[in-house]
């Protein structure tokens, strides 16, 4: 059995939070289309965070829609339950 991780960082204010994923080569696969789809529905090019939490970036249309920002974090998070075997932090 082959696992494959995913890592991802946020720096800011002396801070730095490092997060990561880890699961099947079949289940990023998996998670790799489901993502894609998400992000087609959602028509935005990619998600990071930081502009997500804030409203900026791909997500400064979505300022004041919290029924759209709540639908597709939990989407979001449906697809990394789905796919990923456990997290690391």
């Amino acid at each position: 059995m082959f696992f494959s991780a995913y890592f991802d960082a946020s720096l800011g204010d002396g801070i730095t939070v490092v997060a990561g994923w880890l699961g099947t080569t079949v289940a990023w696969e998996s998670f790799d289309v489901d993502w894609r789809i998400l992000l087609a529905q959602y028509d935005v090019p990619y998600f990071h965070m930081r502009e997500f939490a804030h409203s900026t970036g791909a997500f400064k249309e979505w300022k004041g829609h919290d029924g759209r920002r709540a639908n597709f974090l939990r989407k979001a998070v449906d697809i990394i339950g789905r796919n990923a075997t456990g997290s690391a932090v």
